[in-house]
């Protein structure tokens, strides 16, 4: 019945919007906003990492667009490169078809089962317990490994939360007191470099247990949504204006100093429109995927595959077997795309759907996006089929999906996420098995 709501819903938005602004930003909205319903109706009923995705994909690629339209920034590189007609009608079809690929068969799991089956295992204490000091000893001493091995101990780092995660679905008290230390860990972590895009996926991914755990109302469930869409955005406000203090070689404690801009921001008098739009910067990845419409093929030739294949190799065979592997950054299929300059030490990435279109154009885009769409699928399907018969599984999702799940990253970095998670996700569990003799 409430499936039914959002369809309507998002039915009359997009009638609405295209007596105002036309066809294709109508159906970009209406699908952002329906896609976003769907999210919120499915938040503790499952576990909802496919619609995650999508939400993610909508909104930077569509709706971030149809603000920037309205209220361009202030800098002008951040704008769009081409007509709204001409963006929405190849990145609507291209998202679309990436969200149907991401809904392709998707299997459910019986949370109300896995519950019962925790409460009659006390072994999985045992086990949570177990992984968050493996993660706590990955993020203490993987620094001090050789470069060769950071990503690995970056993923490993991800079990800390898996335990915990473990730990609160099975109501045990010390839950909270690890939870708190891991996430004041990463706050400081954040503050220290100025970066939080960890601190928001993982309080994100954990947010999805959580919703599970508590079996919120609707009601309560929007009441947190827009509580944490304030967070974010307040936070969005402030993390440039702080990343330039601390790396200008501010002496104030980074702590005081964050809190401060928080407070300014929090209590400051509304945002004006010319906040609204540089905020919006933010979450507008369309800027990016308009330079690309506008310069694939008019200056640069579509790449037929290239840097799919290249993505594929990067992330089957480690760098000593493919010397050529691409570095993460994407300052080369930026510069190659877009045409636009980048500084070496600036990363950014074109996106799957940029990557899509200067590819194969629009048609043979629509297709790559289903098909990466459902591989996407199929991947979390399958681990949802696992989980039936081992329920541990299930808290390592986050582990697997934590880059993949992000819009703005180009299929090289997430596709070697992706693969190398998996991996090591697949020894944890071989390991623990045959060498350590855990009954995971």
């Amino acid at each position: 019945m409430r499936d039914k709501v959002i369809y309507w819903s998002s039915g009359c938005c997009f009638f609405f919007f295209f007596f105002f602004y036309g066809l294709w930003p109508a159906l970009g909205v209406s699908f952002s906003l329906l896609y976003l319903g769907l999210f919120v109706l499915r938040l503790g009923n499952k576990l909802p990492v496919m619609e995650l995705i999508a939400v993610l994909a909508w909104f930077q690629w569509v709706f971030g667009a149809f603000i920037a339209y309205r209220m361009p920034p202030s800098f002008d590189k951040y704008r769009m490169y081409v007509d709204e007609s001409t963006y929405f009608k190849i990145m609507v079809p291209l998202c679309l078809a990436f969200s149907v690929g991401l809904s392709f068969k998707q299997n459910t799991l019986d949370f109300n089962q896995l519950r019962e089956h925790f409460k009659e295992n006390s072994n999985f204490t045992l086990i949570g317990t177990k992984l968050i000091y493996i993660g706590l000893f990955a993020m203490f001493f993987g620094g001090y490994l050789p470069s060769s091995f950071r990503f690995f101990m970056f993923l490993v780092q991800g079990f800390a939360y898996v335990g915990v995660g473990i730990l609160t679905f099975i109501n045990k008290r010390q839950a909270n007191h690890y939870l708190i230390v891991l996430f004041a860990l990463l706050i400081l972590n954040s503050l220290r470099i100025g970066m939080f895009h960890d601190l928001i996926l993982w309080g994100v991914f954990f947010g999805l247990f959580w919703f599970i755990k508590k079996e919120f109302t609707v009601r309560g469930k929007l009441i947190i949504i827009c509580f944490g869409f304030f967070t974010l955005s307040t936070l969005q406000a402030v993390k440039g204006s702080y990343r330039a203090l601390i790396r200008s070689g501010s002496d104030e404690n980074k702590i005081a100093l964050f809190s401060s801009l928080l407070f300014d921001q929090i209590f400051s008098e509304g945002a004006d429109e010319t906040e609204i739009s540089d905020q919006n910067v933010r979450l507008n990845q369309g800027w990016i995927n308009s330079a690309i419409i506008k310069n694939v093929p008019e200056n640069e030739t579509f790449a037929n595959g290239e840097t799919i294949y290249e993505a594929l190799s990067s992330s089957l065979l480690p760098r000593f077997l493919n010397p050529s592997k691409k570095k993460a950054g994407g300052q080369e299929n930026f510069r190659r795309f877009t045409g636009l300059p980048l500084a070496d030490n600036t990363s950014m990435g074109i996106s799957v759907a940029g990557e899509a279109y200067a590819n194969f154009g629009t048609i043979g885009g629509v297709l790559f996006m289903a098909l990466w769409g459902r591989v996407l699928s199929f991947v979390f399907s399958f681990l949802i089929n696992k989980a039936q018969f081992n329920p541990v599984i299930i808290f390592f999702v986050p582990v697997i999906f934590f880059q993949v799940v992000k819009a703005e990253t180009e299929l090289v970095v997430v596709l070697n996420h992706l693969v190398k998670a998996s991996m090591v996700v697949w020894m944890f569990f071989w390991g623990a098995r045959n060498i350590l003799k855990w009954e995971v």
